[in-house]
């Protein structure tokens, strides 16, 4: 209901009707009508000169700002003078834009899991082009290739051997591989923790170029020549390292020291549906409405859905979708252990399958390495049995915040195994109907 007192327009709302008192007494004591006519163009030109002197006065000071910020960038007093009491760094002592020089052009790492590489190797192209420039071995408009394919295999050489060798405390991070003789799967500050013995192990590209394929992660047979090594002209050393999270952080790094800094981030993925409507899946036995699969908040046409093939989390531009299904892709926080979707799933990738998966020591030491726990025990006997071993085997959302989830329950007195399924349960509840065992 509209009441009778003085408004003002809303923003971008000049079509909305503003009600306003009719007051005839103040009408008649502004004297606007009066003034405009006889001084209109004085006043126009004394409030323009204003503007520009207030205008002159902010871009002043803008420009102090910045050159005040670029000169004590590298002082340690630009840490304390420019941040705020949270710690956060004054965004208006920052260049609205700013792009780092000397960034080589970009690779394609193709199907492999050598993000871990690639983004060591742009740095160090980086910052050997910068150095370069700035020494004269290079023109501004020339960089050197290094190969992503030979610092793999070395990275790989460093981190094969026994479990109680030195670098290993390095190399055994969760859900990488550069232990297990694999590219797929490892960090950019391996470059920091492994230097002395890494500091040789950059190659020009021509040396050993880019496998494109998977499975050729050794693939380098000028690697095993003397003379190559011996005459490679590349070495480098790392003065330190240091891992930024918050984006004011980054930003000040990245103009304070203008060098290129990897970027690692979390990766999600998405279980497209197909909603059970229409020609497409009318005969497709997976729609049936006693055993479907219920479709996501996202499509409301329809209660049993078929899952795509496609599970993309990004889109054209590398932005994440937001989604009701998204699922953690990649990278790993140490949650508590009663959390059921922190159980460890094991994997088959080494072609054992079912419950030889779930037994074997690569398991063991994946679900070590990532802390979360492998082996199960049964808490609540109206839904397990009670000395029996359980390993986590799949969840599938069923709505309203419940999943369904199965298991792999072992008996170790005769060493059967078979596939079991709770009811629909909410987290909690999976959470006291199992815990885990030390192992």
């Amino acid at each position: 209901m509209l009441q009778w007192e003085e408004r003002s327009p809303l923003y971008s709302s000049n079509g909305v009707e503003v009600v306003r008192s009719a007051s005839v007494e103040r009408r008649q004591s502004t004297n606007w009508w009066w003034v405009m006519p006889k001084y209109g163009f004085p006043v126009l030109v004394l409030l323009n000169m204003v503007m520009l002197a207030v205008l002159g006065v902010q871009l002043h000071r803008s420009n102090s700002l910045q050159a005040r910020f670029a000169d004590s960038m590298d002082t340690p007093a630009a840490t304390v003078m420019y941040h705020t009491r949270g710690g956060g760094v004054v965004a208006a002592l920052l260049p609205i834009k700013f792009a780092v020089d000397h960034v080589t052009p970009y690779k394609n790492q193709a199907g492999r899991g050598t993000c871990w590489d690639f983004g060591t190797i742009g740095a160090l192209e980086q910052s050997y082009r910068k150095h370069g420039v700035a020494e004269g071995w290079l023109d501004s408009n020339e960089y050197v290739s290094f190969s992503e394919q030979a610092y793999g295999i070395e990275v790989m050489e460093m981190c094969t051997g026994p479990i109680d060798s030195p670098q290993q405390h390095a190399c055994r991070i969760a859900d990488d591989n550069v232990w297990r003789n694999s590219t797929e799967g490892g960090e950019v500050p391996l470059l920091y923790y492994l230097h002395k013995g890494l500091k040789d192990s950059v190659f020009p590209v021509h040396v050993c170029p880019y496998t494109s394929s998977q499975g050729h992660d050794w693939d380098c047979p000028e690697l095993a020549i003397a003379s190559v090594r011996k005459s490679n002209p590349l070495s480098f050393i790392v003065n330190d390292m240091g891992t930024f999270y918050d984006q004011a952080s980054i930003k000040r790094k990245l103009v304070q020291s203008g060098l290129a800094m990897p970027v690692s981030t979390t990766l999600v993925s998405i279980q497209h549906m197909y909603p059970c409507v229409g020609k497409l899946l009318a005969n497709d036995p997976r729609c049936d409405a006693a055993t479907c699969q219920l479709c996501p908040p996202e499509l409301p046409m329809a209660t049993c859905c078929v899952p795509a093939d496609s599970t993309d989390g990004q889109n054209m531009d590398g932005e994440f979708l937001a989604h009701s299904g998204m699922q953690v892709d990649g990278g790993h926080v140490m949650v508590h252990a009663f959390l059921p979707f922190n159980w460890y799933v094991p994997t088959q990738d080494d072609g054992l399958v079912d419950i030889a998966a779930c037994l074997s020591d690569d398991s063991v030491q994946y679900a070590a390495l990532n802390r979360q726990p492998l082996h199960l025990t049964c808490v609540d006997d109206a839904y397990c049995v009670p000395g029996r071993v359980y390993f986590a085997k799949n969840r599938t959302s069923y709505g309203d915040r419940m999943h369904v989830m199965c298991f792999w329950e072992y008996d170790p007195t005769d060493k059967s195994s078979k596939h079991v399924c709770l009811p629909p349960m909410l987290q909690e509840t999976i959470a006291r109907t199992f815990e885990y065992v030390l192992t």
